[in-house]
């Protein structure tokens, strides 16, 4: 046998495909588009620092692309064989658990990195313009490809663990929140109450970390404060990986029926699970009030991870808010708000994922159901979910701008330039009212493109990611058009497709026409009477004789 076989088959089947060329060819004119578009409003800035802003523009948001790459990539290339039955087909044979690890890995992984590699060149404009040096850009490139192989790794140990793609992709998204995101935040924090060894290991374990202390010089900081947590997060994805490999061979086979029940459980069901009659007086309720509604379940772990985000990172926020600076608060404030976009678009795309999987939308459709009780029904679960953690965000993001801006007024009073102050505060007064309505306006948005996605793809289980790169990571490159256009155009587009998609209406163009009449005389129109009599036959011929 081959060395790595399914490794070997998966890049023959990748090198004959069209999508591989395409998807690189394509996301480098996007992102060459995008470059032009910035570049040409930064020139108006007039700045010395052009160079440095377009490189930050550029930078971040595929640092953001690739520590989220695998939520939507490799963490449904277990799942999806464990669910269809195929994964032990693998194992009859002498394929090892590493074998199939890899092919998976290189097939689901080779799209975004052909992506992120053909980017490289475009991040090396701003070293023309001025301001950025060549060993920042090859720092801040390896400290993303080190990302990227990060969150590929831990989606596909992910999915080992389950058979269902979309609590897969959640639980990817919930960890590479906890390891991107919080773990830097509460780096600094215990750095700030004089915990400096603690925030240093909270630094190491994150990806994000080598990713943000790549820019500058090198003379400016340590060369381990870089090289340390690179190498710690390296190790890391490699340890995924061997984890992964270990586990697959076990993860096909039956499990017995335990029929003890652990005290660990019991106590996670007491904590995480509504009361039994609560939760049915609940879906009780549901049921009358819609039944796609009842359908859709409660979604309880969805709902703890939404608090538990808003929560951590809002007391993070108040916490840093108070010691450091209201401004970095107020940023903390306005992270939280994209985690909850990231949660709002996985959890709208889920329902009607689910349903085409397991061919629920069918029978929904020969109900007397409408689209519109159907697709109502999805809203309301959406609302029950994330309803009072949108308002909690938006509360603290205005309390948090609210809190900085009186820094600010005391800073203007004590100037003695308080005619400066009346048309920023009116200016402030305006941003401060419509910034609850822009958030909500992008939630709304993200729930008609989830929903619509989730109805058209072919494959449902990328629905999710393909979500969150339009309408979350998408609008963050184009700074120079406002997200309310972006919004705007989504929902007056893809609503009416969501309702078409759900149930087309009929064409009348492809029901069948009737033909035109021939040229001739009419037809009778009373038909000559059948013959009643039997046709006489002719003399029957002899049968031949033997001789």
């Amino acid at each position: 046998m081959h060395f790595l076989p399914i490794v070997e088959c998966e890049l023959r089947k990748a090198a004959r495909q069209k999508i591989t060329f395409r998807l690189r060819l394509g996301v480098i004119l996007a992102f060459s588009l995008v470059t032009a578009i910035n570049l040409f409003f930064i020139q108006f800035v007039g700045s010395s620092h052009n160079g440095r802003v377009l490189f930050y523009l550029l930078t971040y948001p595929i640092g953001l692309f690739c520590l989220a790459a695998g939520a939507f990539t490799t963490a449904d290339s277990i799942t999806g064989e464990v669910r269809d039955g195929t994964l032990g087909l693998l194992f009859l044979t002498d394929l090892k658990g590493y074998d199939v690890v890899l092919g998976k890995f290189i097939a689901r992984s080779l799209s975004a990195c052909y992506g992120v590699l053909g980017l490289v060149p475009l991040m090396a404009i701003p070293i023309f313009i001025g301001g950025v040096t060549g060993g920042e850009l090859w720092r801040v490139s390896l400290a993303m490809f080190n990302a990227l192989f990060f969150s590929l790794a831990l989606g596909i140990v992910v999915s080992t663990f389950g058979s269902q793609s979309d609590r897969a992709v959640s639980h990817t998204v919930g960890l590479l929140l906890l390891l991107g995101m919080a773990a830097p935040l509460f780096g600094q924090g215990a750095r700030a109450i004089s915990l400096t060894q603690a925030g240093n290991i909270l630094d190491s374990i994150s990806p994000a970390t080598p990713f943000l202390r790549a820019y500058g010089s090198l003379a400016s900081i340590r060369p381990a404060d870089f090289w340390q947590p690179l190498l710690t997060t390296h190790l890391a994805s490699w340890v995924f990986l061997l984890s992964a490999a270990l586990r697959l061979p076990h993860t096909w086979q039956e499990k017995a029926f335990r029929t003890e029940k652990r005290p660990t459980a019991a106590v996670a069901r007491a904590w995480f699970r509504p009361n039994p009659e609560k939760s049915t007086q609940m879906r009780t309720r549901r049921l009358n009030q819609n039944p796609i509604f009842w359908l859709a379940g409660e979604a309880s772990g969805m709902l703890w991870a939404t608090w538990m985000t808003v929560g951590l990172i809002g007391v993070m926020s108040l916490f840093v808010g108070t010691l450091i600076s209201p401004a970095i608060s107020a940023s903390l404030a306005g992270m939280v708000a994209v985690l909850l976009k990231i949660l709002v678009a996985i959890q709208s795309t889920r329902y009607f994922v689910n349903a085409r999987r397991s061919n629920e939308l069918e029978l929904l459709l020969c109900t007397p159901l409408t689209n519109r009780e159907i697709i109502q029904g999805q809203w309301l679960a959406l609302r029950a979910v994330f309803l009072w953690p949108m308002v909690m965000i938006t509360a603290t993001r205005i309390a948090m701008s609210i809190i900085s801006w009186g820094s600010t007024f005391g800073t203007f009073g004590g100037s003695g330039s308080m005619f400066l102050f009346i048309p920023i505060g009116a200016l402030f007064g305006v941003v401060t009212v419509l910034q609850p309505l822009f958030f909500v306006l992008d939630l709304v948005a993200i729930t008609w493109m989830g929903m619509w996605l989730g109805l058209k793809l072919k494959k449902p289980q990328h629905a999710a990611g393909m979500n969150i790169l339009f309408m979350v990571v998408g609008p963050m490159l184009i700074f120079c058009v406002p997200n309310l256009v972006i919004d705007v155009v989504v929902i007056l587009i893809v609503r009416d497709r969501v309702y078409n998609e759900l149930r087309p209406r009929p064409n009348r163009l492809a029901l069948p026409l009737p033909l035109p009449p021939k040229s001739g005389p009419p037809p009778p129109s009373n038909p000559p009477p059948l013959p009643t009599t039997p046709p006489k036959l002719g003399p029957m011929r002899p049968p031949l004789s033997p001789t």
